[in-house]
């Protein structure tokens, strides 16, 4: 059990733990303590396919619509 409000340091903790009910406990009370937020952003961190890591970078440059641009990059990406 550690509190630390690090994300990288929670995630890192989480990563060595070694059951996965271990790691979901744990992240049960990352949400308790420091709320569901910070609880979400450490499940990001953990996850490394997370769905906007997969996208393909906008190209503002290229496009005079940026809302264009993102609709663009999410139809590449399925």
């Amino acid at each position: 059990m550690q509190e630390s409000g690090a994300v990288e340091a929670d995630v890192a903790y989480i990563r060595q733990l070694p059951t996965l009910a271990m790691r979901k406990a744990e992240l049960k009370r990352l949400g308790r303590v420091h709320g569901d937020g910070y609880a979400w952003d450490v499940r990001r961190a953990l996850d490394g396919s997370a769905e906007d890591e997969r996208l393909a970078p906008l190209e503002f440059e290229r496009h005079a619509d940026p809302r264009a641009a993102a609709l663009s990059a999410i139809a590449h990406a399925r």
